[in-house]
């Protein structure tokens, strides 16, 4: 099922660049039926206790079906499904010791679940999939390996390690809230414990000093993007000024990774965050120039999705309700982009 599943990829990859070839669209769609298939049969003797050995290859199915849909440009939250199924996969690989921290190839799966898994919950108004135990930071470390830079998390993983915490607090001041004229005072305490702890946990963070620039660069771009999210998520009145400077911040950050830097592509989420808080006009089109050379260079679908998500956001926005409310409609990238009738990819 894990070839089936690297076929659909390539095939759905190949029909965005050459769109104009059935055949190879026909290929694509059955190497995907087969992968499903393959996958259903192997949930079921996993589940019945017949097969441990299937949760491994089962994650790796499940997180490249996420990336099918992100590839094809999904704007159906099909990719989120996926997502979340992995989560229950993964309890299943640490549980079997199948985990071997010295392996590059166990280690790249659990690189790629932690990217997914984490713009998911970034993207999404959801409880957190990232943590198998959300409230306990130390059950996401065996995740994210620190031994070199990855493609997809760069030199930024300690970051990523409260990606879970900023989305539960949120999560669970937003519960709060609802139904409440008035949240307990104790309650409100312990949020704002949490909330400083996270906020100083990401604005001390540093890259190592040995880091690649591109990989320094794109790690403070998220840094940048995390506070902000936070402060914009966790807090009734965010300062404006304050959100203002996180992105002027992260734009010359942006200056200085280049275009075809691989760490680059990872930053769908970020940039498109600051693309949707920010008025200024040059820093819109900067990003997208910069999807619309990606999408160009590699025809992942979801770039164009991206694209046409913001440009309608843009045409909708007016400096005078910019000006009226706080600096973002909303911190949920998934609850704008639902408005204008699509879920979409920020992978």
């Amino acid at each position: 099922m894990v070839l089936p599943s690297l076929l659909a990829l390539s095939g759905v990859h190949y029909c965005n660049k050459y769109p104009a070839d059935p055949a190879v669209k026909e290929m694509a769609w059955s190497h995907l039926a087969q992968a499903l298939r393959a996958l259903k049969y192997a949930v079921t003797r996993l589940v019945a206790g017949t097969d441990d050995d299937m949760a491994l290859p089962l994650l790796v199915t499940t997180l490249m079906l996420s990336v099918v849909e992100t590839c094809r440009g999904d704007t159906e939250g099909n990719y989120k499904h996926h997502s979340r199924a992995a989560r229950p996969l993964l309890a299943s690989v640490l549980a079997s010791g199948l985990y071997d921290r010295q392996d590059s190839t166990i280690d790249f799966v659990m690189e790629l679940y932690t990217y997914v898994t984490c713009i998911t919950d970034l993207t999404v108004e959801a409880s957190p999939l990232g943590a198998i135990y959300p409230e306990t930071e130390s059950n996401f470390g065996p995740m994210i390996s620190s031994r070199s830079p990855g493609m997809l998390l760069g030199c930024a993983y300690e970051l990523f390690h409260a990606v879970p915490l900023i989305s539960d607090l949120c999560v669970r001041q937003r519960n709060a809230r609802l139904g409440k004229t008035q949240v307990d005072p104790g309650e409100c305490h312990g949020f704002e414990k949490a909330y400083s702890a996270l906020h100083l946990k990401i604005s001390t963070w540093e890259p190592p000093s040995d880091a690649i620039s591109d990989f320094a660069n794109a790690g403070r771009v998220y840094q940048e993007a995390l506070l902000a999210f936070l402060e914009m998520s966790a807090t009734d009145a965010p300062d404006s000024e304050v959100i203002k400077d996180r992105t002027d911040v992260a734009m010359v950050l942006l200056s200085n990774i280049p275009q075809h830097a691989p760490i680059g592509v990872t930053l769908y989420w970020p940039l498109s965050l600051f693309a949707s808080i920010t008025d200024n006009t040059q820093y819109r089109q900067t990003i997208r120039k910069r999807f619309q050379q990606t999408y160009d260079d590699l025809g992942i679908g979801n770039i164009l999705t991206i694209i046409d998500f913001l440009d309608r956001l843009w045409d909708n926005q007016t400096d005078t309700t910019l000006r009226n409310t706080s600096p973002v409609q909303s911190t949920s990238l998934q609850s704008l982009t639902r408005k204008q009738g699509t879920d979409i990819s920020f992978l």
